[in-house]
């Protein structure tokens, strides 16, 4: 798993720089978990209300090229 906090109260997810780094390593089917800044610091109703996102790194950056569209190295 990838947990990714924010510096904002929401979740939000990575640029995309990041997410192309992230898909350059990390497998398609990898859980990333995007959290909010102030998770840790609410309610159990409150983070309900804004929880944390969990995606894979696939649903972060559909159609993306990475290294299995590259040719085998000799």
């Amino acid at each position: 798993k990838l947990f990714c906090p924010s510096d904002v109260p929401s979740a939000i997810s990575p640029c995309g720089i990041c997410r192309q780094f992230i898909n350059e390593f990390c497998k398609s089917d990898m859980p990333v978990l995007l959290v909010p800044s102030d998770f840790l610091t609410k309610s159990a109703e409150e983070a309900k209300a804004n929880p944390i996102k969990v995606m894979t790194v696939g649903q972060l950056l559909p159609e993306a090229f990475g290294p299995k569209h590259l040719p085998p190295k000799s």
